[in-house]
C-alpha cells in the first residue's frame, strides 16, 4: 500500500496468516510511504541515469555521547560538563544514553556481508566527518544507529553522532538536516536506526519535510524511519532480522521489512517494540 498527500493504493495482496481477532494492516500488505508524486517522479528521473553503488552496506553505530563514557581514555575528567552544541536543539535532545545494542547490531547485519563490501564505523569513529565522507557514495545501502534528534523546525533536526573524540574533548557531532541535503549519496536504501527520524513538519502538497526528505535529495532511494522512541535492544533484533531477509532470503526493501516486523508480531512482541518503522521512497 502506498499513501502520500493525494493517493493512496495497495499493491498486490499478500495472504494472511490468522494470527489473531486483529491483525495489523501490513498482515494483508506491503506499506510503503511516499511524500508526494512529484518527488518520484524527480526521483525516478535521478536515479534513472545513475550507475549502482560498487559497494554493499556501510555503518555507523554506537557514538560516544557523553564525557563519562567508559570508552574515553584516563585523561578525560569525569566532572567535564556536557556538549554544549546540544543546546542549540529543544531540551529534549540535551543528553542521551549510549546505545550498547547498536554495536551487536552493526556486526550481525556486516556478518552477512563480505568484508570487500562493507564499512564499519563504531564509537569515536562513528563522527560528523565520517558521516560528510563522501566515500559513503560507494555503498548501496547506509545504516545509521544513533540518536535522532527532532526539532519543530526541521532545520535544527539531525542525527547525533559521536559528540567527544578519543582524549574527551568536545567535538560538533550533528548531522543536522542542512549536512543531510549536501551529502553525495547512490544509497538504494538508508535505514536511521534511531527515534523519530520519520517525523517532520507537514506541508500541503509535499508531505513531511524533515530527514527522510533530507536523504531522498541526498540521492537516497528509499529510507527507513521510525514514528516514535524505539527500544535500544528490540531494534537490534528487528534490523537483524531485517538485513537477514534482504541479504539471505534476497526480499527487497520493502518486503524484508514486512517480513521483520510480522516475525516479531508473531513472535507476541508488542507493536511498539516494532511498528514504529516505516519504509519511504519508490515502490519499485
Amino acid at each position: 500500500m502506498v499513501f502520500s498527500d493525494s493517493f493512496c493504493f495497495s499493491l498486490s495482496p499478500l495472504k494472511l496468516t490468522p494470527m489473531a481477532s486483529i491483525a495489523p494492516l501490513l498482515a494483508n500488505h506491503e506499506i510503503i510511504n511516499l511524500s508526494s508524486a512529484s518527488s518520484l517522479e524527480a526521483q525516478r528521473s535521478q536515479w534513472a541515469k545513475r550507475t549502482p553503488a560498487p559497494k554493499a552496506i556501510a555503518v555507523l553505530a554506537d557514538p560516544v555521547f557523553s564525557p563519562r563514557d567508559p570508552r574515553l581514555s584516563g585523561e578525560a575528567s569525569p566532572s567535564t560538563a556536557e556538549n554544549p552544541l546540544l543546546s542549540l536543539f529543544r531540551s529534549g535532545c540535551s543528553a542521551f544514553d549510549r546505545l550498547p545494542n547498536t554495536q551487536k547490531e552493526a556486526e550481525n547485519i556486516l556478518a552477512l556481508v563480505p568484508d570487500d563490501q562493507e564499512f564499519l564505523a563504531l564509537g569515536f569513529s562513528a563522527n560528523r566527518s565520517q558521516a560528510l565522507n563522501g566515500d559513503l557514495s560507494q555503498y548501496q545501502i547506509l545504516h545509521l544507529a544513533t540518536h535522532g534528534c527532532i526539532d519543530d523546525d526541521p532545520l535544527r533536526s539531525g542525527l547525533t553522532l559521536s559528540l567527544y573524540d578519543e582524549k574527551g574533548k568536545a567535538q560538533d557531532g550533528l548531522l543536522r538536516l542542512q549536512d543531510i541535503y549536501n551529502l553525495d549519496l547512490n544509497a538504494e536504501l538508508v535505514v536511521l536506526s534511531a527515534c523519530q527520524t520519520g517525523i517532520g513538519e507537514a506541508v500541503s502538497g509535499e508531505g513531511v519535510v524533515g530527514l527522510t526528505r533530507g536523504f531522498m535529495y541526498a540521492g537516497a532511494k528509499r529510507v527507513v524511519v521510525s514514528l516514535w522512541n524505539v527500544n535500544d535492544a528490540a531494534t537490534a533484533n528487528l534490523m537483524s532480522n531485517y538485513y537477514e531477509q534482504m541479504l539471505e532470503k534476497d526480499l527487497d526493501a520493502i518486503s524484508a521489512l514486512r517480513e521483520a516486523q510480522l516475525k516479531m508480531w508473531k513472535n507476541g512482541e508488542f507493536p511498539y517494540k516494532w511498528a514504529a518503522f516505516t519504509i519511504q521512497g519508490d515502490w519499485r
